[in-house]
């Protein structure tokens, strides 16, 4: 099933339901970073954005601005429509399912989307995937469970023992989560393996070469 646009629903309320649209526009507002808010529909009946004080139409906006206000427009809809007459938007509880997060959205972005929309909607319980270090390494050791493939097909869901709130996206990666032997492009990772082996053979100039390649790989 395709996503509700926000375009096909919202401009209704401006006039059914103002106190309704109001919500809507500011859990909107509240779950954008920071510089970037929605305005008002323009005359095709698009909503307009106001993102690093320039005004643009939504199909204006980056993928990963998209991608994340076409998910969060959906969900506002079909809370919209389950959502009694009288009790706030926010009021809702649920359970809401977001396949790969983590598209097309900047690492700057990465770092807090999960704690904003958490804190957002609090009353809706959020599963989230997503192959992003930088998003796992928000989330406590308790909100982490690994996803995996068996020969069979069957997909199994497991917890690891190991914490890596708070880590860098580096040490993610080289972590039982994403079980990382290295994070360097191969031709350099194999070149720093054969350093470290003559290293360790006595080859003083591979040592110095390998410190050096540490630091300034080339």
């Amino acid at each position: 099933m395709t996503l509700v646009p926000l375009s096909s629903w919202l401009p209704k309320y401006k006039d059914k339901n103002p106190g309704r649209h109001k919500q809507v526009i500011n859990l909107i507002n509240r779950l954008l970073p920071e510089g970037t808010r929605v305005q008002d529909v323009n005359d095709e009946n698009e909503y307009l954005f106001t993102h690093k004080r320039v005004t643009v139409p939504f199909s204006a906006l980056s993928d990963g601005y998209r991608a994340y206000i076409g998910w969060i427009a959906d969900l506002l809809y079909h809370i919209c429509m389950g959502c009694p007459t009288g009790r706030k938007l926010i009021d809702n509880h649920g359970v809401v399912l977001v396949d790969e997060i983590d598209l097309h959205i900047h690492p700057e972005w990465q770092r807090t989307m999960v704690s904003r929309v958490a804190k957002t909607l609090p009353k809706l319980q959020f599963v989230f995937t997503t192959h992003s270090p930088i998003i796992a390494g928000t989330l406590e050791a308790e909100n982490l469970f690994v996803t995996e493939s068996s020969s069979g097909g069957i997909a199994r869901v497991s917890k690891l023992e190991e914490d890596i709130h708070g880590l860098n996206a580096d040490q993610i990666l080289l972590s039982s989560y994403f079980s990382l032997r290295t994070t360097r492009a191969p031709g350099v990772a194999k070149k720093l393996n054969d350093l470290a082996k003559k290293a360790q053979e006595g080859d003083q100039d591979a040592s110095v070469e390998f410190l050096k390649q540490l630091v300034h790989p080339g």
